[in-house]
């Protein structure tokens, strides 16, 4: 009488054909899930680090970025405000950049006289971008998240606060981690590090 059922061996090919299939079709899903939900998560974080740096360095024509400043007004970790106005114009305006609440905010004031006249009230907080929603947090320095300009002077040294005179700041490096969420790979979060140098020449 002939046997109909399965034999052992034509059971283990069949179980290995399955599990082929499975670990293809797995490969294929974590490469549809990470073109779909992480790629784009981390582009953004690139795409809002490279906008933030830009503003910060070069900013617009009538706002212009810090290495255009004439003269430094404050410098913190999570704050540095200058004045910007072409050199031959008396119009001039304070800008400042800030870190709070893990989001990076411009300022400015109206065009006067901020250095020898009266300081003119700022505007209202401006997000840069303005694309960078809720999802995107920003810190600053490995081990010092709150730190996000850093000052150095002519010869080199760290700029003190409290003890060196404000013009005496010649370099700023900005340094800045730009996450979606948490930032995880694991949970499909984007996170890009970045870091930039701006001159100060302190055109007056």
């Amino acid at each position: 009488m002939k046997n109909s059922g399965s034999t052992l061996i034509e059971l283990i090919v069949t179980i290995t054909i399955v599990s082929i299939l499975a670990a293809v079709s797995a490969g294929i899903i974590i490469s549809v899930m990470q073109a779909l939900v992480y790629l784009p998560r981390e582009m953004k974080t690139r795409s809002v680090a490279a906008e933030i740096i830009d503003i910060m360095i070069d900013g617009q024509p009538q706002i212009r970025g810090a290495r255009y400043a004439m003269q430094v007004q404050d410098a913190s970790a999570t704050q540095f405000t200058y004045t910007f106005g072409y050199p031959g114009n008396t119009e001039k305006r304070n800008i400042r950049l800030q870190l709070n609440s893990g989001k990076i905010y411009r300022y400015y004031t109206a065009f006067g006289d901020p250095i020898n006249g009266p300081q003119p009230p700022y505007s209202s907080a401006e997000l840069i971008p303005y694309y960078a929603g809720a999802d995107v947090s920003i810190s600053g320095q490995p081990g010092s998240p709150n730190t996000v300009f850093t000052y150095f002077k002519q010869n080199g040294s760290a700029w003190v606060s409290g003890v060196d005179p404000l013009n005496a700041i010649r370099r700023i490096e900005i340094n800045m981690l730009v996450k979606t969420g948490t930032g995880l790979f694991a949970l499909w979060e984007g996170s890009f590090r970045t870091t930039a140098d701006i001159e100060i020449r302190q055109y007056i």
